[in-house]
């Protein structure tokens, strides 16, 4: 019975003021372990560093891209995979092809005509305005209503797409309600007759970078030039408008649209030793908009998708399940990379239990988004929030993730995703100022301590079979 007390009492020095009763010692002794093994590495840094500053950007169907896929190849087999592959998927093909520019001109105060540049960078799937540049009275809209109002004073004009982003308000809300301006946005004009589309960027932060993005284009009406224009100059725009000035405006672009060609997931497993049959996916995208290095958007998550494979085997963890690492092809032009993994994993009629995606930033605090978890597996895991608490977690959401979310809702996998302070994230999102500086390494490491911490709990306590289970 002493052996018994000495025991339980060396355990009560091991065990944190913030364990729940849920929590068995040797969850507590686990997660210490794969922490300790994660702070202690120089691998996220030094992978980081690498995508970041010496690939850099890599946009869907270019050069950098298959650079990429690469390096992801060699660094899974270096992380110690069982096995890695590339899986082949249909792959965007923009070109920026040349320096975006714009001018707006009106009459000062005193009279005279003023002529100054704003900064400006064409979104995805963006055609080129032609060496004359496209010119033309400026129209302020503030939303699709306004638009089909006004559709009469459109045509032959150049379409500002005015709406705001609420810097108080939740960022994940606002991009969701903003987004269809720059997505749908130049097709809606083009309908119209619009000769162009300025598009405020969708940032919570005032600066001048424009923040980019892609488009669903109505293959129906003309393409026609479509730019984002930072909000120093959005601010600008309002402010001339706000005094009755008419502003006519030059956008010089030159993207052009190739026909698809092929990109590759990059996979890496480890084996399962009790069900190999049964698959856990953890994953992120690789590749990033072309005018930035992709540090958050999202070489964070790739970063954490590698470490977690790497801390996994140098922790001598051997999972029941099959535990699949996937750096997801072409997600800023259409997610095709995530759509082709599903498309696969349903003709291969395979067995998968749960999928985890980290896209949205390594900013603490961080939360997990879940989505088709059952009742029973959703309590589970928060009853254990306690466990994520030390590594600036614990919070849940409900959503989902862009490449995962295809395996969701047609093969009704529960998932979850990582998600970081969005205030934070969207200040450097989809613009030159996602960089590996604008980035916190100790942070990047607490978020792949949180996915570390969901994937134990999910494989150990059998949570990832959904509302089958339980």
């Amino acid at each position: 019975m002493k052996y018994f007390v000495v025991i339980l009492f060396l355990f009560t020095l091991l065990v944190p003021a913030w364990a729940s009763p849920q929590e068995q010692p040797d969850d507590i002794l686990f997660i210490k372990k794969i922490a300790d093994n994660i702070r202690n590495s120089s691998s996220c840094s030094e992978n980081m560093r690498y995508l970041t500053k010496k690939i850099g950007s890599r946009l869907s169907g270019s050069a950098k891209t298959e650079v990429a896929e690469k390096w992801g190849l060699d660094i899974f087999k270096k992380a110690g995979a069982d096995t890695v592959w590339r899986q082949p998927c249909k792959a965007t093909y923009w070109e920026r092809g040349g320096t975006d520019s714009a001018f707006i001109s009106y009459v000062g105060k005193n009279g005279k005509r003023i002529r100054k540049r704003i900064s400006v960078l064409a979104l995805g799937s963006s055609i080129g305005s032609g060496s004359g540049g496209v010119k033309s009275q400026l129209v302020r809209i503030n939303s699709f209503e306004e638009l089909d109002s006004n559709k009469a004073a459109i045509s032959g004009k150049i379409v500002f797409f005015n709406p705001r982003f609420n810097p108080e308000a939740n960022p994940i809300t606002e991009y969701s309600r903003l987004a269809k301006y720059r997505v749908r946005g130049s097709s809606k004009a083009s309908e119209y007759g619009a000769k162009g589309v300025i598009v405020r960027s969708l940032t919570n932060s005032i600066d001048n970078f424009p923040h980019v993005g892609g488009q669903y284009l109505d293959m129906k009406v003309p393409i026609i030039p479509a730019v984002a224009v930072s909000t120093v100059d959005a601010n600008l725009l309002d402010e001339l408008f706000e005094e009755g000035k008419k502003i006519d405006v030059e956008i010089y672009t030159f993207g052009k649209n190739f026909p698809n060609t092929t990109g590759h997931n990059i996979i890496g497993e480890l084996k399962g030793r009790e069900f190999p049959d049964r698959i856990i996916t953890i994953g992120a995208h690789l590749d990033s908009w072309d005018i930035c290095e992709g540090a958050s958007d999202d070489g964070t998550g790739v970063v954490i998708t590698i470490e977690l494979l790497r801390s996994l085997r140098q922790s001598g963890y051997r999972p029941r399940n099959t535990i699949r690492f996937v750096l997801f092809a072409d997600e800023e032009s259409g997610a095709n990379g995530g759509d082709e993994y599903t498309k696969i994993a349903a003709e291969k009629h395979e067995n998968h239990l749960f999928a985890i995606e980290s896209d949205a930033g390594a900013f603490a605090p961080f939360s997990i988004g879940t989505e088709g978890l059952s009742n029973y597996a959703l309590d589970k895991l928060k009853g254990f929030s306690s466990l994520f608490k030390p590594y600036e977690g614990g919070d849940w959401l409900t959503l989902d993730a862009p490449d995962i979310s295809f395996m969701n809702q047609r093969l009704k996998v529960p998932i979850a995703s990582l998600w970081s302070d969005q205030h934070k994230y969207f200040k450097v999102h989809h613009s030159a100022a996602d960089t590996f500086e604008n980035t916190d390494i100790s942070q990047i490491k607490d978020g792949a301590i949180n996915v570390a911490i969901l994937l134990y709990l999910v494989e150990k306590y059998d949570l990832g079979i959904g509302p089958r289970n339980h």
